[in-house]
């Protein structure tokens, strides 16, 4: 595979200067997950490399995906219509009652997910430090969920709660509510912390604000695409799309960390984007009309694939460069 120099010499020299630096006050870690993980490694052979074992965790989510691809591929869940659906894409886990939530709700909390996890890697760049429980606080809010749904059942969550509330409501309430009066304040207090403490890395607003230009043109693009689609995408193909727009938010994510982990100036436009831009506005100039989701299926691979080769050309001229020294 010809590999592209995705990472400059100056993030390799970084990446040798990076020390991670966290506080993980969050309960779920200090009474469930650390006791639990301390466990394992006990067990585990000290042959395994740390980073085999983060990627067997991941291999676990593409497993997951690929099996609810397989037997719900549309979301309908054995073939019913309004039946809980659970879907998970590269680490976003968001329950959907298809036909309960409208489409553009689903996107939207979707969105508010993926943007969750990216405040927190745009807060570790500027402070150099974060709290995991800003991390893990979406995951656990996602978790009351689940949890709820085991104790009372798939069909409790047709039935109004209080009045006209239903459970879709309070599901959105608590993904919305988690990044707005969780993730966003806590992040914004620990940048102006810093700011306040000099020890920002960034003291303009717009080196401070370029690792959100990126994910918000994604948005845009992707909102175009599902609000002006001549075919109704986001009802024909909601699981390739969801995808697209995770994979190509991933993209963009591991970028942002690169240089993060390497203290570089990140770059205000990921290149993956403009053929996106192309691709957005072809589709809904009504040119490709009756061929919209081919063009759907191969954008999507398009993506996938480019993120592989990203994923490889990184890792290895990051191995490449430590055999040599």
């Amino acid at each position: 595979m010809a590999l592209y120099h995705y990472v400059t010499q100056e993030q390799l020299s970084g990446f040798d200067k990076y020390k991670y630096s966290a506080v993980d006050s969050n309960p779920l870690s200090i009474y469930v997950m650390h006791p639990f993980w301390n466990s394992v490694v006990k067990i585990l052979p000290t042959w395994l490399a740390p980073n085999l074992i983060t990627f067997t965790g991941f291999m676990f989510l593409v497993l997951t995906f690929t099996l609810l691809s397989f037997f719900d591929f549309d979301f309908y869940a054995s073939g019913e219509v309004n039946k809980l659906c659970v879907y998970d894409c590269y680490g976003s886990d968001v329950l959907l009652m298809r036909g309960e939530y409208y489409k553009f709700d689903f996107f939207f909390i979707y969105i508010y997910i993926l943007y969750s996890i990216y405040t927190y890697h745009t807060q570790y760049i500027e402070t150099s430090f974060v709290l995991m429980f800003l991390f893990l606080s979406l995951y656990q809010t996602i978790s009351v969920v689940y949890i709820i749904t085991a104790v009372v059942g798939v069909e409790a969550w047709y039935k109004p709660v209080i009045g006209i509330v239903q459970y879709r409501d309070l599901f959105t309430v608590m993904i919305v509510g988690c990044l707005f009066v969780v993730t966003l304040p806590m992040s914004l207090y620990n940048v102006f912390k810093a700011y306040r403490n000099s020890t920002l890395k960034h003291s303009s607003v717009y080196e401070a604000l370029l690792p959100f230009f990126s994910p918000v043109l994604l948005f845009v693009l992707s909102t175009l695409w599902i609000s002006l689609s001549p075919t109704d995408i986001i009802e024909k193909q909601p699981r390739i799309f969801y995808l697209m727009v995770g994979t190509a938010f991933s993209n963009v994510t591991c970028k942002l960390i690169v240089c993060q982990m390497s203290n570089t100036r990140c770059k205000p436009l990921s290149l993956l984007l403009l053929p996106m831009t192309a691709v957005v506005l072809l589709v809904i100039s009504g040119v490709v009309q009756h061929g919209e989701i081919t063009v759907l299926y191969i954008w999507t691979a398009i993506v996938i694939l480019t993120h592989i080769h990203y994923g490889v050309s990184v890792v290895s001229k990051d191995t490449h460069t430590q055999t040599a020294n």
